[in-house]
């Protein structure tokens, strides 16, 4: 408890607003970056900012500003009866804390802070839906949905990242929508972008003839990553003048389940593997087009990143893709259509003017995504419900 109680501040004189973000960890993930930045970028006058970490630090860790009040287990926790008890360490940790806001993001974070926010008798829960809530379907044994629809009523705010995400929350979990509001994730402009693509291409095996498609999404399976080695054997019979790039993280054994389907396929020199890390916006720089074959999505960040950069997008017609991509900037398709997958790539490389205008439409229609302007509309919802 000495421990916590040197973290935090002498509350009887501090007249800033705090803040306590609960997640699992800061590994690299899209909603475990937006936090990120999120954080960092809150003003530091107003705001004192709590993390609570539930089952790690994360490789995004050393990324958080000195500011901020960190709290995290002392080793990864893998165990149920772990779980349990740092449930009632982060509960204490809050107790001592006083938020004025605490703000989950994810589902487990959601559960431990909505229910130490019960205990607590805690007026201001905000929980984050950042996509759909086909995750629920995995708990055969455990009634989360429930518990999650249990909780919504005793949140103060639900802010979903896209309008497909809103609209479930509202319609399948009953969830008021006075208490329900939109923010969509916001673009930020990477810092380090003076990377040489040709280099970078070269030391991939990639040569100038090559049309790229890339794939920025953890290797998890129901972002289908199989979709598009699928439509790339069709490609084979079109062109060979193409690579694909899978960036991300993940299980292994899954990983492996991939590079036997592009073995079998005969794709081994077209398709590569790479891993995710701090520095992905080389992959963004050298890709021609972006690919989402996910089956399921909030708001994808990664679409989003390559609208910045000026790369048309292929992606799946689930959640909120269809709210980013379109006709002047790429291709949406239906979910686990290969054929069509194979027809939009075919499409995009075949003709240059097309490719052309895609971009250009790509990077016009980034520009609605402004990321101090989402910080905010974040500082306004924080300042209004205290």
């Amino acid at each position: 408890m000495d421990n916590i109680n040197k973290k935090v501040f002498d509350f009887k004189n501090n007249k800033k607003k705090r803040i306590a973000f609960i997640i699992g960890s800061l590994n690299i993930g899209g909603t475990e970056r937006h936090l990120l930045n999120l954080i960092n970028r809150l003003d530091p006058t107003k705001y004192d900012i709590d993390i609570h970490l539930l089952n790690e630090k994360g490789i995004l860790f050393e990324e958080l500003n000195s500011s901020v009040k960190k709290f995290y287990p002392k080793k990864i926790i893998y165990k149920k009866i772990d779980h349990f008890f740092n449930f009632f360490r982060t509960l204490w940790r809050i107790k001592v804390t006083k938020p004025d806001v605490i703000h989950c993001f994810l589902p487990q974070s959601y559960i431990f802070g909505g229910v130490i926010g019960l205990i607590l008798n805690h007026k201001n829960i905000i929980m984050s839906r950042r996509s759909l809530n086909l995750y629920q379907n995995n708990f055969k044994f455990f009634p989360f949905k429930k518990l999650e629809i249990f909780l919504h009523k005793r949140t103060r705010l639900i802010l979903a990242n896209s309008i497909a995400v809103k609209k479930q929350l509202i319609n399948e979990e009953h969830v008021d929508e006075k208490k329900c509001r939109l923010i969509y994730n916001g673009i930020i402009k990477p810092t380090k972008t003076n990377y040489k693509v040709n280099i970078l291409k070269r030391k991939l095996g990639i040569v100038s003839s090559d049309f790229v498609f890339s794939s920025i999404a953890n290797f998890i399976p129901y972002k289908n990553h199989l979709l598009i080695i699928k439509a790339a054997k069709k490609l084979m019979s079109v062109t060979k003048n193409f690579k694909i790039l899978f960036v991300g993280g993940g299980e292994k054994e899954y990983v492996d389940f991939l590079k036997k389907e592009v073995l079998k396929h005969y794709l081994d020199k077209n398709i590569f593997f790479q891993k995710q890390s701090r520095e992905d916006v080389k992959f963004f720089l050298i890709s021609d087009v972006g690919i989402s074959s996910s089956k399921e999505e909030g708001l994808s960040n990664t679409i989003l990143e390559f609208l910045y950069f000026g790369k048309p997008v292929i992606a799946t017609n689930v959640g909120g893709n269809p709210e980013l991509v379109n006709k002047s900037n790429g291709f949406l398709i239906d979910s686990n259509s290969h054929e069509q997958m194979f027809n939009a790539m075919k499409s995009i490389i075949g003709n240059k003017k097309r490719y052309q205008r895609l971009k250009r439409g790509a990077k016009n229609k980034s520009m609605s995504f402004d990321f101090t302007s989402m910080v905010k509309k974040y500082e306004e919802i924080y300042d209004k419900i205290i």
